[in-house]
């Protein structure tokens, strides 16, 4: 065979590789390392780099990262130079997890930026969200969960454009630890649920079982719920001692979960030896981070319990963790040119975001032509705010439902009512609450997509349908809705604040149209009831 015969056959053993990450590691790391003497004697220079992408991925999957970490940045050089561009993007996202386990923010950041790039280059939109996602995970290491949450939510719009198991498992689980550190619990248990559903399909799916059972006992643990607590630690533990690798991060995490239920069942003794286990295995793992935080708890628990001497000892260890978090911060922040490079690429993402929302637009009206051009825009739409009305509502629900119930594509309805309306119009008069009633509709439709329905439910109650939307892409956009009317300000309202609050239904299996109205409308029942200016999901 010839040479080039021969590195042609190597690099379809390579491509065979990449599915052999997750199942059988070890047997991958002996054919990359096979497949790179080969090469080597060949002088195929660009089949070895890739080999020794691939030895060194293998490493990393198997979770010895620190040898792994050192020759997968090298080989990223090497692919960089070979123009490696299909099997760079899986090992810059592996390299950037790897370097921000350690505290080194700036690689990280370059690493995500440059995969995003790639992606964006490639119209890779699953890339696109897990680089978001790598950039989230910055945030939440430097304790800005705000600004983590923020990037999360922004990886979960992106990745309702397509339906891929494993990388919601990564967002919502992303998604969920955000919302406890911010102790938002409620929507901590949405974007668990939605990692759950996903979870049977998903690959790797040991790991994102750990750090889902670990994230749902500590959801629990913050209610209340020690039982329920107490059931998903053992399922975290169950899933650390079944899986074939030995996986740190969950064990840690797991152990962390389990001394926070401990705390508050009042074992400080057995919790304390759970978080100083999780200290000593992250200590191990190199991961600054995890040690700062199991340092506060510590500090936190013995303090609580009287142990005032191991209080001060990890007090003092927390703040020196914090002190050299900050150096290491301050010696590698973000570059400004990294920084403005991730900003060029947020532009190109909102383009391409657009582009693909108006592709979407024009599928949906040229299949409707017809019946769009039936439509009486005058009979059915409502005079004072411009919305469609009751019956335009009814007609295009049923066609929506019967082509949701005949084509297998999701349906979501929101049911959104001003708060305190009354008063709006006791106060300043019907005349202006009539302003306040057209001035909703146009903020409604701001905040939502360009061809999105609609309608006057009723008095200050209005409905929107979202097809083609899953309940969580339906939850985003009702809280973007919300937090739109929240922050406007009414010149002609002074010192008033307007709220809403909405309820959210997807269309279940053998459901009819009239059903899922009544159980949007319970969950903004339920919204209402519980303190208004919020969402609430049916069935949450």
């Amino acid at each position: 065979m010839s040479h080039g015969g021969h590195s042609r056959l190597l690099d379809t053993e390579l491509d065979l590789i990449s599915d052999m990450l997750l199942s059988a590691p070890e047997e991958a790391r002996r054919v990359a390392l096979n497949i790179a003497e080969e090469a080597s004697v060949l002088h195929s220079h660009a089949t070895l780099a890739r080999a020794r992408l691939y030895h060194a991925l293998t490493l990393m999957y198997q979770g010895q990262l620190e040898a792994g970490t050192p020759l997968l940045e090298r080989a990223i050089e090497s692919a960089r130079r070979h123009r490696l561009v299909q099997d760079l993007p899986m090992a810059l996202d592996q390299a950037a997890d790897s370097v921000l386990l350690q505290g080194r923010f700036d690689h990280a950041m370059r690493y995500w930026v440059e995969c995003l790039e790639l992606a964006i280059a490639a119209r890779n939109t699953a890339l696109c969200v897990r680089s978001h996602l790598g950039i989230g995970k910055i945030h939440f290491a430097l304790g800005d969960f705000e600004t983590a949450k923020t990037h999360h939510l922004r990886s979960a719009e992106y990745g309702h454009t397509f339906y891929d198991p494993t990388i919601y498992c990564a967002t919502y689980l992303c998604l969920a630890a955000d919302f406890l550190r911010l102790e938002q619990i409620p929507s901590a248990f949405v974007a668990l649920k939605i990692a759950h559903d996903a979870l049977p399909k998903a690959r790797n799916k040991a790991v994102w079982q750990i750090e889902l059972a670990a994230y749902y006992a500590e959801a629990h643990t913050s209610n209340g719920d020690f039982a329920a607590a107490q059931t998903w630690v053992d399922e975290a533990q169950a899933a650390c001692n079944e899986s074939a690798q030995r996986q740190q991060w969950g064990e840690i995490i797991t152990r962390v979960a389990a001394a926070s239920l401990l705390e508050r069942q009042n074992k400080p003794a057995e919790a304390m030896t759970q978080l100083q286990q999780a200290l000593d295995d992250a200590l191990i793992l190199n991961a600054p981070s995890l040690t700062l935080r199991i340092h506060h708890k510590l500090y936190l628990v013995n303090k609580t319990f009287g142990q005032f001497e191991a209080a001060l000892h990890h007090h003092r260890a927390w703040h020196q963790a914090l002190e050299s978090q900050m150096a290491r911060l301050n010696e590698q922040k973000l570059q400004h040119a990294t920084q403005r490079r991730l900003a060029k690429l947020e532009q190109r993402m909102e383009l391409e975001r657009a582009r693909h929302e108006n592709n979407r637009l024009l599928a949906r009206v040229q299949t409707h032509e017809q019946t769009i051009q039936t439509l009486s825009s005058v009979a059915q739409t409502d005079a004072l705010t411009g919305a469609w009305n009751r019956r335009a509502l009814e007609e295009r629900l049923a066609r929506l439902h019967e082509e949701s119930s005949t084509d297998g594509w999701p349906l979501c309805v929101l049911m959104i009512d001003l708060d305190h309306f009354k008063d709006i119009n006791d106060r300043f008069t019907h005349i202006l609450g009539d302003q306040v009633l057209k001035g909703v509709v146009h903020l409604i439709a701001t905040a939502c997509r360009s061809d999105e329905f609609i309608a006057r439910y009723g008095g200050e109650e209005f409905t929107l349908l979202l097809p083609g939307l899953q309940l969580a892409g339906a939850m985003q956009i009702a809280e973007r809705i919300r937090t739109t009317v929240n922050e406007h300000a009414w010149p002609s309202l002074p010192d008033v604040r307007l709220t809403v609050s909405i309820g959210a239904a997807e269309l279940q299996e053998g459901e009819e149209a009239a059903s899922l109205l009544t159980r949007a409308d319970t969950a903004l029942y339920r919204a209402k009831h519980g303190g208004r200016n919020q969402v609430c999901a049916a069935g949450q």
